[in-house]
C-alpha cells in the first residue's frame, strides 16, 4: 500500500489518532451519561457514535493513502 511507503510509522500514527481520540472521547462521555441513568439513549448513542468515528477513521486513512501513491 502507499499508505506505509513514504508515511511510514509516523502515517499510521497520524491517521490513527484522530480515531483513538474518538474513541477515548465516546468512552469518557459513555462514564458521564451512566451516572446519569440514560441507558437506552446511553447505548444508541454510544453506537452511533463509534459508527461515525471508524468512518471518519477510514476515510483519514484513504485520504493519506491517496495523497502518498
Amino acid at each position: 500500500m502507499g499508505f506505509f511507503r513514504q508515511g511510514g510509522k509516523n502515517g499510521l500514527i497520524v491517521t490513527a489518532f484522530p480515531l483513538f481520540l474518538g474513541l477515548w472521547g465516546s468512552i469518557v462521555e459513555n462514564l458521564i451519561y451512566s451516572k446519569k441513568n440514560i441507558k437506552h439513549q446511553l447505548s444508541n448513542h454510544f453506537i452511533f457514535s463509534m459508527v461515525a468515528n471508524l468512518e471518519s477513521g477510514v476515510k483519514i486513512i484513504f485520504l493519506y493513502s491517496m495523497a502518498n501513491l
